[in-house]
């Protein structure tokens, strides 16, 4: 199955002791990266709102392991997470980037808001630009 993140373009978090990964837009403490959610809450002049109306993995019934990372079965998913164009804006000028992957069914966990993976068995595909969601 492919999956849709948002990563950052080159940083990686290689400190929780499993298979080295992209960092993510909600990743902050203890890699000390800049959060590139809370850039999209400034710039869309939005609220943690924007995102609490979404449940945690957990919440919504899907695995979430040490080595499981969140993401969305399709663009469309991702985009009822990130639309507003100038949130977008400063995610993509701090470096994120959409990535997307080929999982193992077996090995992603599809739920309504978002899915979860083992990164250790995802093949990535292709690096697409982040404002591709604003269009």
């Amino acid at each position: 199955m492919r999956v849709y993140r948002i990563e950052h373009v080159e940083r990686v978090n290689d400190i929780d002791g499993l298979a080295p990964h992209y960092v993510g837009p909600f990743r902050t403490s203890p890699t000390r990266y800049e959060c590139g959610a809370q850039a999209y809450i400034d710039a869309a002049d939005a609220s943690w709102f924007h995102f609490n109306r979404f449940p945690t993995p957990s919440a919504e019934g899907l695995p979430f392991e040490p080595w499981m990372i969140c993401a969305c079965k399709d663009i469309y998913q991702l985009r009822a997470w990130f639309w507003e164009a100038a949130g977008l804006q400063a995610m993509a000028e701090m470096g994120f980037v959409i990535r997307s992957y080929e999982v193992p069914d077996i090995a992603v966990h599809v739920g309504e808001h978002q899915c979860t993976f083992d990164h250790k068995a995802a093949q990535p595909l292709e690096v697409l630009p982040l404002m591709a969601l604003a269009a």
